[in-house]
């Protein structure tokens, strides 16, 4: 929280290609030494070496579809991001988590096979920053002078002032939330209810692990869908409805008494397309708002309330979880998307009424 708003200001002075090869570089090294840790003081290092190389990345990741892609273009770019995003995790699920066992079986002690994976995946960390020298280095060219970061950060605060960037930091609030929930809450609950249904905890959390899966699986779908239309339709429209079907598929969730029963199903498919349409129109609506020379900085900041959502949504909806039940954390994620949808209605109302106010 305390890097990304920082990275996505010095993407502002020193260019997207330098922060995005910093991160990568800061991942890989965090990566292939996270395993050789030899106290708790050395782990804690190592994996703020890694929270910082992710908050550099991720601030750039939208810096950038922002900078190369055409103002009509932008859904398409977002909408194509995300879905790569998603095939990202798949291969995650389906190959890196089973490359521990592939080094045991190629003769290697269990102590080894584990330290072989996390040197992979920081080899493709290092992989990926020699592709960022791919991108245009320099600072970027809208931005004419030399600007002291903390000026810069707190041009991305003042630029709230907007409308719709402050909807956009608020969206976002909500939006990063919305996918961790899906993940930490669902195949908990799922879980849970298999286990009460006599399956073995093994079996359990690969049925879970299933049901989330489907969820996410209609994510990557509503996001071709996002890909195709958002560019079609004025960005207001599609915030409105976004976190109209992310607030339906949350409440539908959080209702549910028995979310693995066939009849659930087709609930499961709204939730991860509501979650996936709430991120992307966020991103979206913030891709044509930000100002060109402090792009980075806006973006950043984004990522930071982000951030500060999945920070206390989590914590808050473990606390409801155990306090009221398993669909309390999706119901208190209806309520904020709820909330970022009557903002979204008022800030389009507003928008509409002003030049009859004007006149």
């Amino acid at each position: 929280m305390l890097c990304v708003g920082a990275f996505g200001a010095l993407s502002d002075r020193i260019g997207r290609r330098a922060v995005y090869i910093i991160g990568f570089v800061l991942m890989g090294i965090g990566y292939v030494l996270y395993p050789l840790a030899t106290s708790f003081d050395f782990l804690m290092v190592y994996r703020l070496m890694l929270a910082a190389g992710i908050a550099a990345t991720s601030a750039m990741l939208s810096t950038l579809i922002a900078d190369y892609a055409a103002e009509r273009s932008h859904g398409v770019f977002i909408g194509c991001s995300s879905i790569l995003n998603g095939l990202g995790s798949v291969l995650f699920f389906m190959v890196l988590t089973k490359m521990p066992s592939w080094f045991q079986h190629a003769g290697l002690t269990e102590i080894e096979a584990g330290r072989g994976a996390y040197f992979t995946i920081g080899g493709i960390a290092f992989l990926s920053a020699l592709m960022m020298l791919g991108l245009k280095g320099g600072r970027p060219a809208h931005i004419e002078k030399h600007i002291p970061l903390l000026t810069l950060i707190q041009q991305g605060l003042q630029a709230a002032r907007a409308p719709r960037i402050a909807l956009s930091y608020g969206a976002s609030f909500a939006a990063r939330a919305d996918m961790l929930i899906i993940t930490l809450f669902l195949s908990l609950w799922a879980n849970q209810s298999f286990q009460a249904q006599g399956i073995a905890a093994s079996l359990a959390a690969g049925k879970a692990g299933a049901l989330v899966g489907m969820a996410q699986g209609a994510a990557l779908v509503f996001a071709i869908v996002f890909g195709i239309f958002s560019d079609r339709i004025e960005r207001m429209s599609s915030m409105i409805i976004a976190f109209l079907v992310a607030t339906l598929g949350y409440a539908w969730v959080g209702i549910t008494a028995d979310i693995t029963a066939k009849s659930a199903m087709p609930i499961l498919l709204i939730l991860g397309g509501g979650q996936m349409l709430a991120f992307l129109a966020s991103q979206f609506l913030l891709a044509g708002e930000a100002p060109k020379n402090i792009r980075g900085s806006v973006f950043g900041l984004q990522g930071f309330f982000g951030a500060i959502g999945i920070l206390v949504m989590s914590s808050l909806g473990g606390r409801v979880f155990d306090a009221i039940g398993p669909g309390a954390p999706f119901i208190m994620m209806a309520i904020a998307n709820g909330i970022i949808l009557v903002w979204s209605i008022w800030v389009k109302y507003r928008e509409s009424a002003l030049p009859v106010i004007s006149h």
